[in-house]
């Protein structure tokens, strides 16, 4: 496999500040070419997953992907898979990387025929900024702008009198064998300058693509919605064809009624969601303003369409009784790890001022707690739990906390998996 890297920007399809779902796909499509069988590892810290990385990782492909947890955007790419694991320019098959020709931004870094020294990266890049000696793990950062390429130093070539006076000047005067890079990370240029510390890492945040900085949503409870970057707004009650102008054509739309009955469909003769199970959510979505009503029997027929927008992290649910459809509910998605529909939408990027008690209120995202809700709006007046996991999910049910105008979703007692909206 030949991969180009851009500092700061990208490696082959994987680009900084992309949503989750187009990096597992981005991956998944990499690892094909492959292999078939190639794993994608997905570790996520169930407990802290709002402040914990998000880490995608393809032993295979030798590629590891940093999700930022709050954003849910791709932040650094590790590349730790393109040389020959025995050291030979000219391996066996065994040997043989994934990444066979490895280019940063234009130069080529690593192939079967040339491994990246310290000497080499100089001479291809260039001695443009200091690298930082890591005594600790004995390791080598030298940094660009957007790029930080590690490379193991050997003890005989640390000085013993003074470790800290490792420098590039010095490992390649000195050292009896050039060192040669283990791994090499891309990320947001905007952290390194002019230099890259060892905690690069933990601060290099993902950039916002222009697609993500248009999502940026203000909603306001029992009234509807606004979109700073393009001036539009969607209160209750607007019209269908006036949510198309805004939001243009939804990705699919689901058919329910409030009694159950539900059937899907999706433009172009597609299945809703590719076959999955729908989330709860939107039924009460749809029931949303009479909690108890959703789960009564014997009420009467009332279909809704609910729009799906996944690439917002939203859905619109229209009230298909009156002459003309109109906006009855807003659905935002947080897109956690451990909720049942996870993949399926991006992590809406909603701002909500809640208040309680006539106080002026506070904000809240897709990443606030549910003790921090519950902090601002007092105890819920109303509660229903749905005990059933959906198809066979590892993951339990929810339970559904109703407020004026706004309603719950919380999956493990603590974490806020979706949030709807409706009219007071």
């Amino acid at each position: 496999m030949q991969l180009q890297a851009v500092p700061g920007q990208c490696v082959g399809p994987l680009q900084l500040g992309a949503p989750l779902a187009s990096v597992m796909a981005a991956l998944r499509s990499l690892s094909a070419e492959i292999s078939a069988a190639a794993s994608i590892r997905f570790i996520v810290d169930k407990q802290n997953s709002s402040n914990v990385d998000i880490v995608l990782d393809a032993p295979l492909l030798g590629i590891c992907c940093r999700i930022h947890p709050r954003e849910q955007t791709l932040r650094a790419i590790e590349l730790y898979n393109f040389t020959p694991s025995s050291g030979s320019l000219l391996p066996s098959s065994e040997g043989l990387p994934a990444i066979t020709s490895l280019s940063v931004s234009g130069h080529e870094l690593a192939s079967l025929r040339s491994i990246p020294t310290l000497q080499s990266v100089f001479k291809r890049l260039g001695p443009t900024y200091p690298g930082c000696f890591v005594k600790e793990k004995d390791e080598f950062i030298l940094a660009y702008p957007g790029l930080a390429i590690i490379f193991p130093i050997p003890p005989n070539s640390i000085p013993t009198h003074d470790p800290s006076k490792v420098s590039t000047d010095l490992l390649l005067s000195t050292a009896k064998s050039q060192p040669v890079a283990s791994r090499i990370y891309i990320f947001n240029a905007s952290v390194s300058a002019t230099s890259v510390s060892p905690d690069f890492l933990s601060i290099a945040e993902p950039p916002l693509l222009p697609g993500r900085a248009a999502a940026l949503i203000h909603a306001v409870p029992g009234k509807g919605v606004t979109f700073p970057e393009t001036g539009g707004s969607i209160s209750f009650g607007t019209p269908a064809q006036d949510v198309l102008c805004i939001l243009g054509t939804p990705s699919d739309i689901f058919i329910k009624t409030v009694n159950g009955g539900a059937s899907a469909i999706g433009f172009g003769g597609s299945p809703v969601h590719g076959g999955h199970a729908v989330s709860p959510a939107i039924g009460v979505a749809a029931g949303a303003g009479n909690l108890p009503a959703v789960t009564a029997g014997g009420l009467e027929v009332q279909e809704y369409a609910i729009w799906n927008y996944f690439h917002l992290g939203m859905d619109v649910v229209m009230d298909c009784d009156d002459a003309n459809a109109s906006v009855a509910r807003i659905v935002f998605h947080a897109n956690l790890p451990t909720h049942h529909s996870f993949g399926r939408y991006v992590k809406a990027r909603f701002r909500m001022l809640l208040s309680h008690d006539g106080d002026r209120g506070q904000l809240i995202d897709a990443s606030s707690s549910w003790a921090s809700v519950q902090k601002l709006s007092g105890p819920a007046p109303s509660h229903m739990v749905y005990n059933k996991a959906m198809g066979s999910s590892p993951f339990g049910g929810s339970e559904y906390f109703a407020y004026e105008g706004l309603i719950f979703e919380v999956v493990d007692g603590s974490h806020v998996a979706s949030i709807v909206m409706f009219r007071v």
